[in-house]
């Protein structure tokens, strides 16, 4: 990661995609660099950086990145798009 950091810092209009599985590595970021990926039912894709997740103020100094991005995995990231769904299903079944 101090690689990837030093050539942001010589090219900072550059961007970096990484993906990854493992929170060893997730933990070399901050939460703010990590984003996360989920594919809702009908295939569509939602992305979110992890530090928008509601709870990130809450584990800071309590959990790695690592940890809290291994501990919510996805289902977060769709939970806003899920609602929505919900509630125009009911306006529906109502109409």
């Amino acid at each position: 990661m101090q690689q990837f950091r030093a050539l942001r810092r010589v090219r900072p209009e550059l961007q970096i995609i990484l993906t990854t599985h493992s929170p060893y590595i997730v933990d070399e970021l901050l939460p703010e660099e990590v984003w996360m990926l989920a594919e809702d039912n009908q295939g569509r894709a939602a992305a979110k950086r992890l530090s928008d997740h509601p709870d990130v103020q809450r584990v800071k100094g309590v959990l790695t990145t690592g940890e809290f991005w291994s501990a919510e995995g996805e289902e977060w990231i769709l939970g806003e798009q899920r609602a929505a769904a919900k509630e125009a299903y009911q306006w529906i079944l109502q109409w």
